[in-house]
């Protein structure tokens, strides 16, 4: 379940999900798609100064075909609960 390729279409207009973080996680992985459309996501990182967004951003452009540049955290930043917009035209 760690590859979004296959798990959405994109037409290349900018995509948001939502997605609960698990900080200091044993490994980078998709946990889960919760029942009310959010993804739950472990992250190894633990949730001090940022590292754990940067992590977060890391892992999603290493599973998807989206370079890293082109994912930001629009919502959320110092929370578990996140919007994260993947945007081809950033």
């Amino acid at each position: 379940m760690n590859d979004f390729k296959n798990l959405f279409s994109w037409n290349k207009e900018p995509l948001i999900l939502s997605v609960k973080i698990k900080t200091s996680a044993w490994e980078n992985k998709i946990i889960e798609k919760r029942e009310d459309g959010t993804w739950k996501i472990a992250i190894k990182a633990p949730r001090e100064n940022g590292k754990a967004n940067l992590e977060l951003i890391q892992f999603l452009s290493k599973i998807s075909w989206i370079k890293k540049e082109n994912i930001e955290i629009i919502s959320g930043n110092s929370q578990e609960y996140k919007k994260i917009v993947f945007n081809p035209n950033k």
